[in-house]
C-alpha cells in the first residue's frame, strides 16, 4: 500500500512539478485511495477520511489565495448539499433511511479540493460508473459501494476537470 501512495505522490510531482497543485493532488489521491479501499470492503466512508480531508482541502486552498479559499468553501457546501438532497430523495423513493450523511461528508471534502464544478464532474462520473456496475450488483445481490465510484469520479475531476470544463465551454459555444 505504501508503494501505491508513494507512486501516486511521485506521479503528482512529475505531472505538476514541485507545486501546490502536486501537493493537493497527492493529498486528495491518498485520501480517495483510503476511502475506496475501506468503502469497497465495508460500505462505510469513515469520518476520519472525510472530516480530516475537508480540513486539509480547505487548508491547501489557502495556497491559492482568498478566491481559491472561497471556491473551496463553495465546493464543500455544494458537494454536501447535493449528496444530502440525493440521499433524502433516494430514501423517500426506496422507502429506507438512505445512505446516511457519509457520502455527503465525502463530497464536502471532495468539493474543498476540486470546487463546485469538480463536484458536478465527480457526481456525473460516479453515476456513470454505478450504472455500469448495477447489473453486477443485482446478480451478486450486493450493495454497490458508492464511495468507490465517488472516489474515482473525484480523481477524474482532479486530474481532468479543467480540461473537461474547457471542452464543455467550447462545446456550448459551438467552437
Amino acid at each position: 500500500m505504501e508503494a501505491i501512495v508513494a507512486l501516486l505522490w511521485a506521479v503528482s510531482v512529475i505531472v505538476w512539478g514541485p507545486s501546490a497543485k502536486a501537493v493537493t493532488a497527492g493529498a486528495l489521491g491518498t485520501i480517495l485511495l483510503g476511502i475506496a479501499l475501506v468503502n469497497g470492503k465495508t460500505n462505510l466512508i469513515p469520518d476520519e477520511f472525510t472530516l480530516a480531508g475537508l480540513v486539509i482541502g480547505l487548508g491547501l486552498s489557502l495556497t491559492g489565495g482568498q478566491q481559491a479559499f472561497i471556491s473551496a468553501l463553495i465546493g464543500a457546501a455544494a458537494g454536501f448539499a447535493l449528496l444530502w438532497i440525493i440521499d433524502r430523495v433516494a430514501g423517500l423513493v426506496f422507502k429506507d433511511e438512505g445512505a446516511g450523511c457519509s457520502s455527503a461528508k465525502m463530497m464536502a471534502m471532495v468539493g474543498s479540493f476540486v470546487g463546485w464544478r469538480g463536484v458536478l464532474i465527480t457526481i456525473i462520473a460516479a453515476v456513470i460508473g454505478s450504472v455500469m456496475f448495477v447489473p453486477l450488483s443485482l446478480r451478486k445481490k450486493r450493495l454497490l459501494p458508492f464511495g468507490v465510484f465517488l472516489a474515482v469520479g473525484a480523481a477524474v475531476a482532479c486530474v481532468f476537470g479543467d480540461a473537461i470544463i474547457a471542452w464543455y465551454g467550447h462545446f456550448l459555444k459551438g467552437d
